[in-house]
């Protein structure tokens, strides 16, 4: 039966969070929910045989009670914005008792947006608990440590790491947990996704790192036990995660294919050891990771009957809620969507976090006709499809392919077949504008988004306020997976500074108390940047630069198709030195003197940096341009030669090869004194950019520049060669 009463209020709230529980995991969940409600920390724990069956018994009653359409609600986990039109929910309003009324959902996830003070959280809690005839679930994510939420927001009890308290045993873990459940049970929560039971043996790798216990099996065992039984005597629901154990890989199952390189016995005797004692302790729910066991199974622990029902369910004897672990995850990438969701069912998980749909798989793959008759099978178990291509990566796209909305009109002829499920598109979705089209158009029903909350932690904030011009552009420059090569692990944001240090910036970025004025001299991204943040805090700011625009080498963004978002981007921040007032300065060198006279209280040089020259012979010849120059030069007409030598392989040198390759239609050659090119670069944009070099130039590592002259350039190969590449005119 389709429900499109039901599902037209989250159509129109494509900025709802969701997550969905299958139905049979229903019933146990209402189970637990009914027994924590009826504990408190002091009381104790019930005779399970005869509470837990009387409490079975009333949910089961509960449960046969319900009609389809209000079964359809308890499977709903929903921030409370889905169920309103308005921003961030502080409170319950008549509009949201309404909403509850005619969608009793399952359960609610609080976030931060959702917290403004502790009297205002408990009555905000209490009012969604008793506005639902079942028990919901009320959740939140608080670990301690970097994984916290209440911590940071209503000042809940400081609580780090839980590594760092492995000396104080069991009573400290026990301690810690009752403390982080008593806190956040405090202002109405009864769920908590916490204790991680992995153990943090790869010391080389940072997957879970302090997020752990112990580094060690016996201890971390004991500490999770300990912390199950803290969660439980204080009545909150807990999760042991992530199953078998993440501790001892070298990847992150976010960024690839994470393996546990042991047999089962080994598993037993070390990494399943904390999950055991958590499910002996009476853990209520266990997350599979994405965890390959080759000696058990070739899937993915997530996707293993093996691992979830035979050894966890049975083995193991677990009969609470078992969850996966993201299904986008890049340690699921050789999975088609459609395919992680019928598996992860299959291998008896009880709740998705996510399900993705590829259309197509192009080159060989089915068509989006053969995509349909699966999704028309898949009806029953799937509630949202969201819609993707196998021709490219959406939660990875590269910054040579800046096509907004990939892949929406293949959502719209998946949204225009009627099937029984939400239609949802990823990819691409950084404005709001686009949204809203896309769904106004009919062509889907919810719009999934990640970076654009990175780069915009008040994405939603700014959409509530009519203040769509604040919304930073994001670059997709994939900077939040990771630097580089050989720093894959850390997570920045190129557009949002605060990015993994919202803990820390609360605490920096308050209005001043004294209003200083302060002189910035270089009106490039850096300077602007800085006069933004400057003027965002109270100072009074002066910009000094020297050229008639500002942007700095962004302005050459504009000349280059894969790089228009940067050309917004630096769009965007000189709209906001012209919202906060900045005093911007063109045509304004400074000169010691002239800023003397300003007499700022401070000065902050952001000048940013010139070509760096190459040291050969002929380097000085007019045949021999900047990077600059050749773009300016494509921009005027201006002659340029049909063969052009490009010396350094390094991000500017292999972009501007690309650009006059693709773009001016010249034979493009780049030479590396080094064994690769763009070797600092972000990996997956590596791997793409030299996809299409290798299409459109002629890539020469190992090749040493020794001279230029006016026919072209000469260099040393890696044998030694030496070699003349004919090129009037050649770049540096």
């Amino acid at each position: 039966m389709r429900w499109n009463a039901f599902w037209k209020i989250l159509r129109r709230n494509w900025r709802a969070a969701i997550y969905l529980f299958v139905l049979a995991a229903l019933a146990v969940l209402l189970v637990v929910v009914c027994v924590r409600r009826g504990q408190t920390a002091a009381q104790p724990e019930p005779t399970p045989r005869t509470s837990a069956a009387v409490q079975k018994d009333a949910a089961q009653t509960l449960l046969d009670g319900m009609s389809t359409r209000e079964k359809i609600c308890q499977l709903l986990i929903v921030h409370p914005e889905a169920l309103t039109d308005g921003g961030a929910v502080t409170a319950m309003t008549d509009d949201l008792a309404a909403a509850l009324r005619d969608y009793p959902v399952g359960g609610f996830l609080l976030s931060a947006g959702n917290m403004t003070s502790g009297e205002q959280l408990r009555a905000l809690t209490s009012a969604l608990s008793s506005a639902c005839a079942a028990a919901p679930l009320v959740t939140v994510d608080e670990e301690g440590g970097r994984v916290a939420r209440l911590m940071n927001t209503v000042g809940t009890t400081k609580l780090n790491s839980m590594y760092s308290y492995r000396s104080l045993g069991t009573q400290g873990a026990y301690d810690n947990a009752q403390t982080l459940a008593h806190d956040i049970a405090a202002y109405g929560f009864n769920t908590d996704f916490a204790p991680v039971a992995d153990v943090w043996t790869n010391k080389r790798s940072n997957a879970i790192g302090d997020r752990a216990y112990s580094d060690d099996y016996d201890e971390a065992a004991t500490l999770v036990s300990a912390a199950v039984h803290g969660f439980r005597d204080a009545g909150v629901i807990c999760c042991l995660k992530h199953f078998p154990g993440h501790g001892s890989t070298a990847t992150d199952s976010h960024n690839g294919a994470a393996t546990v390189d042991k047999t089962l016995p080994q598993l037993r005797q070390e990494d399943l050891k904390p999950f055991v004692s958590g499910i002996a302790a009476g853990a209520d729910m266990v997350m599979v990771g994405h965890l390959t066991v080759p000696t058990m199974d070739d899937a993915p622990a997530s996707l293993s009957h093996k691992l979830v029902t035979n050894l966890l369910r049975y083995d193991l004897g677990f009969r609470g809620v078992i969850v996966t672990d993201g299904l986008q995850m890049q340690a699921l990438a050789q999975y088609t969507d459609g395919e992680k969701a019928v598996r992860a069912l299959a291998a008896g998980n009880d709740m998705l976090v996510e399900i993705q749909f590829s259309a197509e798989e192009p080159e060989g793959g089915y068509s989006v006709e053969e995509g349909l008759e699966f999704l028309k099978l898949a009806q029953p178990y799937v509630d949202i499809v969201q819609v993707r291509s196998a021709e490219g990566d959406p939660n990875h796209p590269i910054p040579f392919e800046l096509k907004h909305t990939p892949f929406l009109e293949l959502a719209a002829r998946i949204k225009a077949a009627g099937l029984d499920f939400l239609v949802s598109n990823v990819g691409g979705f950084f404005y709001p504008e686009e949204a809203d089209q896309a769904i106004a158009e009919g062509k889907l029903d919810l719009v999934a988004m990640a970076r654009a909350w990175i780069s915009n932690p008040d994405y939603g904030k700014f959409l509530y306020e009519d203040r769509a011009e604040d919304i930073v552009p994001c670059l997709r420059c994939n900077k939040c997976h990771g630097r580089g090569k050989h720093d894959i692990m850390t997570t920045v944001c190129s557009v949002n500074p605060k990015f993994g240090f919202e803990a820390v910036d609360r605490y920096l970025a308050y209005p001043v108390d004294k209003v200083k004025d302060i002189a910035v001299i270089g009106g490039g991204p850096g300077g602007m940047r800085t006069a933004i943040y400057l003027a965002d805090r109270g100072h009074k700011v002066t910009l000094l630069e020297k050229d008639g625009h500002l942007g700095g080498k962004l302005v050459f963004s504009q000349q280059v198709p894969f790089k228009h978002d940067l050309f917004r981007f630096m769009s965007y921040q000189i709209h906001q030195l012209d919202k906060l007032g900045v005093d911007v300065r063109l045509n304004t060198e400074a000169t010691p003197e002239s800023v003397a006279a300003m007499k700022p209280d401070a000065v902050i040089s952001a000048v940013g940096a010139d070509a760096f020259i190459l040291p050969v012979p002929g380097v000085d010849g007019s045949n021999v341009l900047t990077a600059e120059e050749a773009y300016d030069r494509v921009k005027s007409g201006a002659p340029l030669g049909e063969n052009l030598v490009v010396l350094g392989g390094g991000l500017v040198g292999c972009e501007t090869g690309l650009f006059l390759a693709t773009e001016a239609g010249k034979k493009v050659t780049i030479l590396e004194m080094l064994p690769e090119v763009a070797t600092d670069e972000m990996h997956l944009t590596r791997d793409a950019l030299l996809d299409r070099l290798n299409e459109h130039t002629t890539v020469i590592t190992k090749a040493r520049c020794t001279g230029i002259t006016a026919n072209g350039v000469t260099y040393v190969d890696g044998d030694g060669n030496l070699t003349i590449t004919n090129a009037p005119f050649v770049r540096h």
